[in-house]
Protein backbone atom coordinates (compact mmCIF):
# COMPACT_ATOMS: atom_id res chain seq x y z
CA UNK A 1 0.00 0.00 0.00
CA UNK A 2 1.28 3.46 -0.89
CA UNK A 3 1.47 6.17 1.71
CA UNK A 4 1.99 9.88 1.38
CA UNK A 5 4.49 11.46 3.72
CA UNK A 6 3.56 14.89 5.07
CA UNK A 7 6.67 16.14 6.78
CA UNK A 8 6.81 19.80 5.84
CA UNK A 9 4.46 22.60 6.72
CA UNK A 10 3.74 23.43 3.03
CA UNK A 11 2.79 19.79 2.37
CA UNK A 12 0.46 19.77 5.37
CA UNK A 13 -1.06 23.06 4.25
CA UNK A 14 -1.61 21.67 0.75
CA UNK A 15 -3.31 18.60 2.22
CA UNK A 16 -5.86 20.74 4.05
CA UNK A 17 -6.24 23.02 1.04
CA UNK A 18 -7.15 20.00 -1.07
CA UNK A 19 -9.67 18.77 1.49
CA UNK A 20 -11.06 22.29 1.90
CA UNK A 21 -13.13 21.85 -1.26
CA UNK A 22 -16.55 20.40 -0.43
CA UNK A 23 -16.64 17.98 -3.38
CA UNK A 24 -13.17 16.62 -2.63
CA UNK A 25 -14.11 16.27 1.03
CA UNK A 26 -17.25 14.34 0.02
CA UNK A 27 -15.18 12.05 -2.23
CA UNK A 28 -12.61 11.45 0.51
CA UNK A 29 -15.38 10.76 3.04
CA UNK A 30 -17.01 8.24 0.70
CA UNK A 31 -13.72 6.49 0.04
CA UNK A 32 -12.92 6.46 3.78
CA UNK A 33 -16.20 4.65 4.40
CA UNK A 34 -15.53 1.82 1.95
CA UNK A 35 -12.68 -0.64 1.83
CA UNK A 36 -13.62 -1.66 -1.68
CA UNK A 37 -12.84 1.66 -3.32
CA UNK A 38 -15.06 3.09 -6.04
CA UNK A 39 -14.81 3.85 -9.73
CA UNK A 40 -15.54 7.22 -11.28
CA UNK A 41 -19.03 6.23 -12.46
CA UNK A 42 -19.95 4.99 -8.97
CA UNK A 43 -18.73 8.23 -7.40
CA UNK A 44 -20.50 10.24 -10.11
CA UNK A 45 -23.80 8.64 -9.17
CA UNK A 46 -23.17 8.88 -5.42
CA UNK A 47 -22.38 12.59 -5.61
CA UNK A 48 -24.98 13.38 -8.31
CA UNK A 49 -22.25 15.30 -10.13
CA UNK A 50 -21.09 15.22 -13.77
CA UNK A 51 -18.32 12.75 -14.60
CA UNK A 52 -15.85 15.45 -15.66
CA UNK A 53 -16.36 17.24 -12.35
CA UNK A 54 -15.69 14.11 -10.28
CA UNK A 55 -12.70 13.16 -12.46
CA UNK A 56 -11.16 16.62 -12.02
CA UNK A 57 -11.46 16.38 -8.23
CA UNK A 58 -10.07 12.83 -8.20
CA UNK A 59 -7.06 14.08 -10.16
CA UNK A 60 -6.45 16.75 -7.50
CA UNK A 61 -6.78 14.17 -4.72
CA UNK A 62 -4.41 11.87 -6.62
CA UNK A 63 -1.84 14.63 -7.16
CA UNK A 64 -1.98 15.37 -3.42
CA UNK A 65 -1.32 11.69 -2.74
CA UNK A 66 -4.62 11.04 -0.99
CA UNK A 67 -6.05 8.53 -3.44
CA UNK A 68 -4.50 5.81 -5.53
CA UNK A 69 -6.03 4.47 -8.75
CA UNK A 70 -6.17 0.76 -9.51
CA UNK A 71 -7.03 -0.20 -13.07
CA UNK A 72 -9.23 -3.26 -13.61
CA UNK A 73 -10.15 -3.69 -17.27
CA UNK A 74 -11.87 -0.57 -18.48
CA UNK A 75 -12.57 0.73 -14.98
CA UNK A 76 -10.28 2.54 -12.59
CA UNK A 77 -11.06 2.14 -8.90
CA UNK A 78 -9.90 4.75 -6.41
CA UNK A 79 -8.94 4.05 -2.82
CA UNK A 80 -8.15 6.51 -0.07
CA UNK A 81 -4.51 6.45 1.00
CA UNK A 82 -4.01 8.73 4.02
CA UNK A 83 -0.54 10.06 4.86
CA UNK A 84 1.72 7.71 6.78
CA UNK A 85 2.30 7.89 10.50
CA UNK A 86 0.24 9.43 13.28
CA UNK A 87 -1.08 12.20 11.04
CA UNK A 88 -2.44 9.66 8.57
CA UNK A 89 -4.22 7.70 11.29
CA UNK A 90 -5.80 10.87 12.63
CA UNK A 91 -6.77 12.06 9.17
CA UNK A 92 -8.37 8.69 8.34
CA UNK A 93 -10.29 8.81 11.63
CA UNK A 94 -11.37 12.39 10.89
CA UNK A 95 -12.60 11.42 7.43
CA UNK A 96 -14.56 8.49 8.88
CA UNK A 97 -16.10 10.90 11.41
CA UNK A 98 -16.99 13.36 8.66
CA UNK A 99 -18.35 10.46 6.64
CA UNK A 100 -20.71 9.52 9.48
CA UNK A 101 -22.19 13.04 9.58
CA UNK A 102 -25.87 13.09 8.61
CA UNK A 103 -25.15 15.67 5.88
CA UNK A 104 -23.35 12.91 3.96
CA UNK A 105 -26.11 10.34 4.38
CA UNK A 106 -27.50 10.86 0.88
CA UNK A 107 -24.05 10.36 -0.66
CA UNK A 108 -23.64 7.10 1.25
CA UNK A 109 -27.08 5.82 0.37
CA UNK A 110 -26.50 6.49 -3.34
CA UNK A 111 -23.04 4.89 -3.20
CA UNK A 112 -24.43 1.82 -1.41
CA UNK A 113 -27.10 1.42 -4.10
CA UNK A 114 -24.48 1.82 -6.80
CA UNK A 115 -22.05 -0.65 -5.20
CA UNK A 116 -24.90 -3.17 -4.89
CA UNK A 117 -25.06 -3.24 -8.69
CA UNK A 118 -21.56 -4.72 -8.94
CA UNK A 119 -21.12 -8.23 -10.30
CA UNK A 120 -18.36 -10.33 -8.78
CA UNK A 121 -17.12 -7.23 -6.94
CA UNK A 122 -16.64 -5.25 -10.15
CA UNK A 123 -18.49 -2.29 -11.58
CA UNK A 124 -20.55 -3.30 -14.57
CA UNK A 125 -22.91 -0.37 -15.06
CA UNK A 126 -22.26 2.98 -16.62
CA UNK A 127 -25.11 5.44 -16.21
CA UNK A 128 -23.54 8.36 -18.09
CA UNK A 129 -23.96 10.64 -15.10
CA UNK A 130 -27.47 9.49 -14.21
CA UNK A 131 -28.36 9.05 -10.61
CA UNK A 132 -29.28 5.59 -9.42
CA UNK A 133 -32.72 5.92 -7.86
Amino acid sequence: MLHMSVQSEPALGRLFQVLGDSTRLRIAALLAATTRGACVCELTDALAQPQYHVSRHLKTLRTAGLVVPERDGRWVYYRLIPPSGALGKRLAALLRTVSADSRFAGDHERLAKRLALRRHGRCCVWTAGGVVA
